[in-house]
């Protein structure tokens, strides 16, 4: 029985998703369809002049101007008379809203709306937000956006809000990252649940400090957005090309609202997502141990069988050999799996008088992601009897081609199961006193826990020799073993298998309260908040007594059993003919049985970090906030001026607990650390005609360092036993000084041509610095360390490269251009396409450069060009559009990497999506088929080791296409 064969009983909840869309189905037919027309922020259609007051927030859906470059409506007079009323829906009523917002609001924002309740855009919010001026996108290896970037600047670096409140979501991250848990992960959101995203890139003194880089805010569907009865049905399967399994998902939204007093909307969204990646990894390069006059210092991550006799047989020196740069494990890798999810939204309103209005809103969302992560390793970090043979470089020292003798290969197979659950509770009210004061308050908890078990079993298939070919127009190397690596009678000996667990939690309490003295347009607001964000990190480690049960209970002769031959075809989308397409992988049922794994995952004890290196331990950030904000309105030379400035004060009670191991016994350090600080912001627009708009911007922002860098934990996760890290509970936060100038010009409708220029000087930036110390400063047990650390028999003397983050005195300074350009083409393809409308086009480009007064101060993911493109057509029923994005090759992680001065750079990526729907002609329009395609190009996720010939990792996650039906009644 192989992996897939392990997944029974994961469709349960789609089953029940599915019976409960069928149940709203039967019962649509009691449902009255209203005929309101209603904006995606739950604005109903109101007859608006042909060009709106820039100051009025409501975002209208039928507008003059739709036709094109500032030309009225069908409809309209040109002296802005509304003589009909002409509705603009679907994707083009979402950019129309975008475009109304923006011009209304006085900072610097960006909104993505949805076309109508449960139908976003995109099939995910990290990905609508990517089609937003200088926001980046966090892909996972299968593909998916998880998290997001502004500007450049870490997902830490944004502040990502729900319903205005600060949320967290306890994860690790994309695979392999071991993530801060500053960051959140927007797959835990279905966008069927939500109906408007606002990216805030200047601050106002209202908003919860935190984000330099700017503030997210998602705002869930609500009963009023669409007063009366409804009922939106969706139900999608999806296909991978690279995994030929369905992979379906559903969602039911049902709202009524009696009167204008009370309404309660229901809404729950599942998905059961199969996934297949194929890569090729490295885990970095290395260079050998080599001890001659003028040998290289670098690396020295294995050692040749021959010694310096290597000189003789690989036709290089031994200066040479001491400076290559060979792969510590060059492997092929299948990742496959299942990401499951469902969430489910109670969202109610009250309103007992006019100038009185309550709202509860209760988000809970579950995870299971079920995968199973297998390479085929040739193993050159640790080795010491390889013989090389005939062995080239290039000018960078990089191997091109080599023959390896008598080197190792060995089958690691990594089972992870992950849960994630997710819930949120925020009651809110607004009660308007009289005509000029306003009281507003919200309450917020939300709590998050990730559990992660990770079984990793690693299987040395023996010596063999070895082609290894490194060509300078592939993604990868190609090796080609002498052996058959797909026959389980070569698995020769089980090396390891560990167990390696961790758990997350995340808690997030507060409450804000504000008071509003004035008109819409003129006032002062004060305010107060409290927030308390608990974040907890403990890892779980069984191997040593795993492995020892494994090696006294599991006969190596016994192994051949336990395995079988691959499915094959890895790495066949790359279309590179790789020299291994298959190779062995695991009988779980009988592996997992033999191993006892469920008894050593039960039973497996505390230990001081994670496998992806991140130590155990607590913080909590209680803090303490209030501001006041002067809004007004006035004339400026006879034009309209709008303003914002205020000042807000923030006071922060860090409180660290990490633990450390003396003597086999645990015990656990608190630091406590208070820091407060006073926030600036101002922005100002002016209408200068009735089409341009100026912005300009200031503010001081924060952001708080990683609590991954924070806690004081030890973590000594390199199998070369070289490289441990130290966290610095005494980290300071970032302070940005910050400035933008730029406006827009608003052609009509949803068309506007937007510039923005901003700088952001970064003090408190961090770098890592790196010194040498015995082992036995680390305070740590050599019987904590793995197996294979342990072979290494490190004694309290044995040098180490030990890690730590500190804050630097240099100022990093970012400038950047954002440019956006929405603009319907009914204008012209009236005149060239016989009277055909309906198309249009949408796109924008970033530009961002970093420097710093020093070297030390080097933000890391900043990719200098990112360009978004899209058109789309909308008319008779049809909906398509389809979006090229492309983000810029940057720096993923900042040298040095395994000893070796060279940092981690991801290659450019540019990515097509497609998507499409049809509205019946029948049933008052009441459904649509959708169709949509990700990823059609089939680009790919590539990162390199410095060097363009150095591949660090590279995903082949494949394209998607989904097809659907929708229905709202």
């Amino acid at each position: 029985m192989t992996y897939k064969a392990l997944r029974g009983g994961r469709r349960a909840r789609l089953i029940l998703l599915g019976a409960t869309i069928l149940a709203g189905g039967a019962a649509s037919g009691a449902l009255a369809q209203t005929a309101n027309a209603q904006g995606a922020g739950g604005q109903a259609v109101a007859a608006p002049t042909s060009t709106p007051p820039a100051s009025d927030t409501s975002a209208p859906i039928t507008s003059a101007g739709a036709n094109g470059l500032g030309a009225p409506a069908q409809g309209t007079t040109t002296s802005g008379t509304l003589a009909s009323e002409v509705v603009v829906t679907g994707y083009r009523r979402a950019l129309t809203n975008q475009a109304t917002t923006k011009r209304s609001s006085v900072n610097f924002t960006d909104s993505i709306f949805a076309e109508d309740i449960g139908k976003f855009p995109d099939l995910n919010i990290a990905e609508a937000l990517n089609r937003i001026p200088g926001v980046q996108l966090t892909r996972d290896v299968d593909g998916e956006g998880t998290q997001i970037q502004i500007r450049g600047l870490g997902p830490s670096f944004t502040k990502i809000l729900l319903n205005g409140s600060q949320i967290e979501v306890a994860s690790d991250g994309p695979l392999g990252s071991g993530s801060s848990n500053r960051e959140v992960d927007l797959d835990m959101f279905p966008t069927e649940l939500f109906t408007k995203l606002t990216v805030a890139k200047t601050s106002t003194a209202d908003v919860v400090e935190g984000g330099i880089a700017g503030t997210v805010n998602m705002v869930n569907a609500r009963p009023f957005d669409s007063p009366g009865q409804h009922i939106t049905m969706t139900f999608e399967e999806g296909d991978r090309t690279e995994d030929n399994r369905g992979s379906p998902e559903g969602a039911l939204i049902a709202s009524k609202t009696w009167g204008d007093q009370f309404g309660i909307l229901v809404g729950v969204a599942g998905a059961a997502q199969n996934f297949r990646t194929d890569g090729y990894e490295t885990v970095g390069y290395t260079t050998p141990t080599i001890k001659c006059t003028g040998c290289g210092t670098q690396g020295q991550g294995f050692t040749f069988g021959n010694g310096n006799a290597a000189a003789a047989t690989s036709g290089q020196s031994l200066q040479q050999l001491s400076n290559d740069l060979f792969p510590r494990l060059a492997r092929e890798a299948l990742i496959q799996g299942t990401r499951d999810r469902v969430s489910a939204l109670i969202s109610g309103e009250y309103r007992p008088m006019e100038n009185l209005h309550f709202t509860m809103d209760a988000l809970w969302g579950h995870a299971d992601r079920n995968f199973n992560r297998l390479d085929e390793d040739l193993a050159i970090r640790n080795s010491t009897g390889i013989v090389p043979v005939a062995v080239t470089a290039d000018s960078n020292n990089v191997v091109t081609q080599a023959t390896l003798q008598n080197a190792n290969f060995f089958n690691e197979a990594e089972p992870y199961k992950e849960t994630v659950d997710f819930y949120n509770l925020n009651p809110s009210f607004d009660y308007k006193v009289n005509d000029w004061i306003t009281l507003d308050g919200q309450v917020n908890y939300n709590k998050s826990t990730f559990f992660r078990t990770d079984d990793d079993f690693i299987v040395d298939t023996g010596p063999m020799t070895v082609n290894y070919s490194n060509p300078s127009n592939g993604n990868f190397p190609i090796i080609t073993p002498s052996g058959n690596l797909n026959d389980p009678a070569n698995a020769a000996k089980l090396d390891s298998f560990r167990i390696q667990n961790i758990k997350r939690v995340t808690e997030e309490k507060g409450a804000h309260f504000d008071a509003t003295f004035g008109d819409k347009e003129t006032n002062i607001k004060i305010g107060y908040a409290y927030d308390d964000a608990y974040r907890e990190i403990t890892a779980y480690d069984n191997s040593n007594n795993a492995q020892a049960f494994a090696a006294a209970n599991i006969p190596n002769s016994e192994l051949a059993s336990l395995y079988a031959p691959g499915d094959g075809g890895v790495l066949r989308q790359s279309g590179i003919p790789a020299g291994f397409q298959s190779f062995i992988q695991p009988n779980y049922a009988l592996l997992e049985k033999a191993a006892n794994t469920a008894f050593f995952n039960q039973t497996a004890p505390f230990t001081l970090s994670s496998a992806t290196a991140t130590p155990s331990g607590t913080i909590d950030e209680a803090t303490n906030g209030a501001y006041i904000e002067l809004n007004g309105v006035s004339d400026f030379f006879t034009r309209k001026l709008r303003y914002n400035g205020g000042i807000r004060y923030f006071s922060t009670e860090q409180t660290i607990v990490g633990p450390q191991q003396l003597n086999g016994a645990f015990s656990f350090q608190t630091f406590k650390t208070h820091y407060d600080g006073f926030l600036p912001s101002f922005n100002a627009a002016i209408d200068l005609t009735q089409h341009l708009v100026l912005r300009i911007a200031g503010s001081r922002t924060m952001t708080r360092a990683n609590p991954d860098l924070l806690l004081p934990g030890v973590t000594f996760s390199d199998p070369s036993g070289q490289v441990a890290s130290q966290g610095n509970p005494t980290l300071k936060p970032y302070y940005s000084n910050n400035a933008d100038i730029g406006g827009e010009y608003y052609t009509g409708g949803p068309g506007f041509i937007g510039l923005d220029l901003f700088a952001k000087d970064i003090d408190g930036f961090t770098q890592t610095v790196q010194s040498q110390v015995p082992f036995s400063s680390l305070n740590i047990p050599v019987s904590s360390l793995s197996s294979v650390q342990q072979l290494l028999n490190l004694q309290p003397n044995s040098p180490i490269t030990l890690q730590t983050t500190t804050n630097v005195s240099q100022t990093l300074h970012i400038r950047g251009a954002e440019v956006t350009y929405v603009q319907p083409l009914d204008f012209l393809t009236k005149r060239l396409l016989w009277g055909l409308t309906g198309f249009g086009f949408n796109g924008n480009y970033t530009h961002i450069e970093q420097s710093s007064d020093g070297s030390a101060a080097v933000a890391t993911g900043i990719g200098k060009n990112n360009y978004t493109l899209g058109g789309y057509y909308e008319n008779y029923g049809v909906s398509v559009h389809i979006t090229y994005t492309y983000l810029d090759g940057r720096v993923t992680a900042a040298a040095p990497q395994n000893n070796v001065n060279l940092p981690l750079i991801a290659d450019p990526e540019g990515q097509l999506d497609l998507a499409a729907n049809y509205t019946l002609p029948w049933h008052n329009k009441a459904f649509q088929i959708t169709f949509n395609a990700i990823n059609i190009n089939n680009s790919i996720q590539r990162t390199v080791f410095g060097h363009d010939n150095a591949p660090y990792s590279v995903y082949y996650p494949g394209p998607e296409y989904i097809v659907g039906m929708r229905a709202k009644f």
